[in-house]
């Protein structure tokens, strides 16, 4: 059984309370037999058992570019709601064919704001 990669959101850092969540943007090598093409996407991230974000192709927040590239989108801070902690979810993505994976675990680490 192969290990699930984490990807620790946002990358090389942390997200600060109450402002901007950036666009993510990822890409499948050409060589990889993976089309995005009429694909779902979806991530979900949890604090306990309560779930705290819900992005996907299905409900906004994901758009898939092309073939090979997907995008998480932003999040204008007026509409991130997230409270300092650190969350833990994963992306799973399910293929046209029906063939469904889950390419990575994900840890998403909010610290507190404190100019206001």
């Amino acid at each position: 059984m192969s290990k699930v990669a984490v990807l620790h959101l946002p990358v090389g850092g942390f997200q600060k309370e109450g402002d901007t969540i950036y666009a993510k943007e990822f890409e499948f090598d050409a060589s990889d037999d993976i089309d995005l093409t009429g694909a779902t996407i979806k991530m979900q991230l949890y604090c306990g058992v309560k779930k705290v974000f819900d992005v996907g192709t299905d409900v906004g927040g994901i758009t898939i570019n092309n073939d090979k590239k997907f995008t998480i989108d932003k999040v204008d801070a007026a509409n991130n709601n997230l409270a300092e902690g650190k969350f833990t979810g994963d992306l799973q993505i399910e293929l046209s064919n029906g063939n469904r994976f889950t390419p990575f675990n994900v840890v998403f680490t909010v610290v507190k704001e404190y100019t206001i």
